[in-house]
């Protein structure tokens, strides 16, 4: 896992939940909710089945009400800032949820490829932002829970 930051704004949004086996996220058309000024980063290394996990805080407790959502084109994740800034494309929200009391989120059935992972809350707290791709076919990938950490911010 890389970890870096960076400022980056946000755009545009489109609608969608999964939800299934024990994942209690509630559907919204939320954007990313206002938080502190640091932009927290991470590369997943690991290619996955499936975006699913939970969502703590940087003692390791479960938190709740966080937006998360995911969105495509998020190559600029992979770029240093101020190049992040200038090559970042229009993205759009493929899906979002607000995680429950036990801090899990679930997203099934996303078509193999590229995405960001966006998760953030308000009242001080940075928003982490996750690189991570969905395996195709019969690529290898882990059936691993992601674990996003939130910072709050200084």
């Amino acid at each position: 896992m890389k970890l870096t930051s960076a400022l980056v704004p946000v755009f545009s949004f489109i609608p969608f939940l999964q939800e299934s086996h024990g994942c209690r996220c509630t559907a919204t058309n939320e954007l990313t909710r206002a938080g502190a000024n640091e932009m927290i980063v991470v590369t997943e290394t690991e290619k996955y089945r499936q975006l699913a996990g939970v969502v703590r805080d940087m003692n390791g407790e479960l938190v709740s009400d966080v937006l998360v959502e995911v969105y495509d084109k998020p190559e600029y994740l992979l770029l240093q800032y101020p190049e992040s800034e200038e090559k970042k494309e229009e993205q759009h929200q493929i899906a979002a949820c607000v995680v429950g009391a036990g801090g899990k989120f679930c997203f099934r059935d996303l078509p193999p490829g590229n995405y960001e992972l966006r998760v953030s809350k308000a009242g001080g707290w940075n928003h982490t932002h996750v690189y991570v791709v969905i395996a195709a076919g019969k690529q290898k990938a882990s059936k691993r829970n992601l674990e996003i950490t939130l910072y709050p911010g200084t």
